[in-house]
Protein backbone atom coordinates (compact mmCIF):
# COMPACT_ATOMS: atom_id res chain seq x y z
CA UNK A 1 0.00 0.00 0.00
CA UNK A 2 1.73 3.35 -1.05
CA UNK A 3 1.95 6.13 1.42
CA UNK A 4 0.60 9.93 1.13
CA UNK A 5 2.34 12.87 2.99
CA UNK A 6 0.10 15.74 2.94
CA UNK A 7 -0.81 18.26 5.36
CA UNK A 8 -3.03 21.20 5.30
CA UNK A 9 -2.77 24.54 8.18
CA UNK A 10 -4.73 27.36 8.90
CA UNK A 11 -3.25 29.57 11.24
CA UNK A 12 -1.44 33.23 11.77
CA UNK A 13 2.09 33.94 12.00
CA UNK A 14 3.90 34.23 14.99
CA UNK A 15 6.61 37.04 13.61
CA UNK A 16 7.64 38.28 10.32
CA UNK A 17 8.87 35.26 8.10
CA UNK A 18 12.55 35.48 7.77
CA UNK A 19 14.22 35.35 4.38
CA UNK A 20 17.73 34.08 3.27
CA UNK A 21 19.45 33.36 -0.18
CA UNK A 22 21.32 30.42 -0.22
CA UNK A 23 24.51 30.02 -2.33
CA UNK A 24 22.69 28.56 -5.10
CA UNK A 25 20.62 31.74 -5.48
CA UNK A 26 17.73 30.26 -4.33
CA UNK A 27 15.52 32.31 -1.45
CA UNK A 28 14.10 30.61 1.39
CA UNK A 29 11.53 31.80 4.05
CA UNK A 30 11.40 30.04 7.66
CA UNK A 31 7.91 31.49 9.74
CA UNK A 32 5.77 29.66 12.04
CA UNK A 33 2.19 29.44 12.30
CA UNK A 34 -0.36 29.13 15.58
CA UNK A 35 -2.99 26.74 15.09
CA UNK A 36 -5.99 26.60 17.17
CA UNK A 37 -7.20 23.11 18.37
CA UNK A 38 -10.39 21.74 19.26
CA UNK A 39 -10.50 22.98 22.51
CA UNK A 40 -10.11 26.17 23.89
CA UNK A 41 -6.61 27.28 24.69
CA UNK A 42 -5.05 24.19 22.45
CA UNK A 43 -2.51 25.71 20.37
CA UNK A 44 -0.39 24.35 18.35
CA UNK A 45 3.37 25.99 16.86
CA UNK A 46 3.54 25.10 13.16
CA UNK A 47 7.19 25.39 11.50
CA UNK A 48 6.74 26.03 7.85
CA UNK A 49 9.62 26.42 5.05
CA UNK A 50 8.46 27.79 1.52
CA UNK A 51 11.23 28.17 -1.27
CA UNK A 52 12.04 30.10 -4.18
CA UNK A 53 9.18 31.97 -5.79
CA UNK A 54 6.91 31.25 -3.00
CA UNK A 55 9.50 32.32 -0.43
CA UNK A 56 10.01 35.84 -2.37
CA UNK A 57 6.16 36.41 -2.46
CA UNK A 58 5.93 35.56 1.70
CA UNK A 59 8.53 37.67 2.44
CA UNK A 60 7.17 40.36 1.20
CA UNK A 61 4.03 39.88 1.59
CA UNK A 62 3.52 38.17 4.90
CA UNK A 63 4.28 39.87 8.80
CA UNK A 64 3.44 39.02 12.19
CA UNK A 65 -0.76 38.14 12.77
CA UNK A 66 -0.83 37.63 8.41
CA UNK A 67 -3.79 34.89 8.41
CA UNK A 68 -2.70 31.96 6.05
CA UNK A 69 -3.81 28.67 4.88
CA UNK A 70 -0.69 26.11 4.19
CA UNK A 71 -0.67 22.99 2.08
CA UNK A 72 2.18 20.86 1.71
CA UNK A 73 4.68 17.90 3.28
CA UNK A 74 5.78 17.15 6.34
CA UNK A 75 9.03 17.10 6.65
CA UNK A 76 11.82 16.18 9.56
CA UNK A 77 15.39 17.21 9.26
CA UNK A 78 17.92 15.76 11.45
CA UNK A 79 20.91 16.47 13.11
CA UNK A 80 23.81 16.41 15.96
CA UNK A 81 24.91 18.68 18.22
CA UNK A 82 28.74 19.57 18.83
CA UNK A 83 28.04 17.16 21.74
CA UNK A 84 27.03 14.60 19.79
CA UNK A 85 23.19 14.34 20.53
CA UNK A 86 21.07 13.71 18.10
CA UNK A 87 18.31 16.14 16.90
CA UNK A 88 15.32 16.26 14.88
CA UNK A 89 12.22 19.17 14.22
CA UNK A 90 9.33 18.37 12.07
CA UNK A 91 8.49 21.14 9.54
CA UNK A 92 5.80 21.87 6.88
CA UNK A 93 7.50 22.31 3.43
CA UNK A 94 5.34 24.30 1.86
CA UNK A 95 3.82 23.73 -1.68
CA UNK A 96 1.09 26.73 -1.31
CA UNK A 97 0.56 29.25 0.91
CA UNK A 98 -2.78 31.22 0.51
CA UNK A 99 -2.89 34.69 1.51
CA UNK A 100 -6.12 35.14 3.89
CA UNK A 101 -6.79 38.88 4.41
CA UNK A 102 -9.27 40.13 7.41
CA UNK A 103 -11.84 41.15 4.14
CA UNK A 104 -11.90 37.33 3.51
CA UNK A 105 -10.34 37.76 0.06
CA UNK A 106 -8.05 34.37 -0.96
CA UNK A 107 -4.95 34.64 -2.63
CA UNK A 108 -2.84 31.83 -3.13
CA UNK A 109 0.74 31.11 -4.90
CA UNK A 110 1.91 27.67 -5.73
CA UNK A 111 5.44 26.52 -5.42
CA UNK A 112 6.32 28.62 -8.14
CA UNK A 113 4.82 31.34 -7.38
CA UNK A 114 2.97 31.28 -9.61
CA UNK A 115 -1.05 32.36 -8.74
CA UNK A 116 -3.57 30.02 -8.05
CA UNK A 117 -6.86 30.12 -10.05
CA UNK A 118 -8.87 26.89 -9.63
CA UNK A 119 -12.10 26.27 -8.97
CA UNK A 120 -11.19 23.48 -7.02
CA UNK A 121 -9.72 25.42 -4.82
CA UNK A 122 -10.64 25.22 -0.93
CA UNK A 123 -13.19 27.54 0.19
CA UNK A 124 -12.66 29.00 3.75
CA UNK A 125 -15.83 30.25 4.40
CA UNK A 126 -16.55 26.06 4.35
CA UNK A 127 -13.54 25.54 7.21
CA UNK A 128 -15.24 25.20 11.14
CA UNK A 129 -12.19 28.04 12.45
Amino acid sequence: MASYNQATFVGNLTRDPEARNLASGSMVVNFTIAVNGYKEGDVSFIPVVAWEKTAEICAKSLRKASRVLVAGEIKQDNWETEDGQKRSKLFLNARTVQFLDPKGEVSEVDSFGSPVDDDDTLDVSDLPF
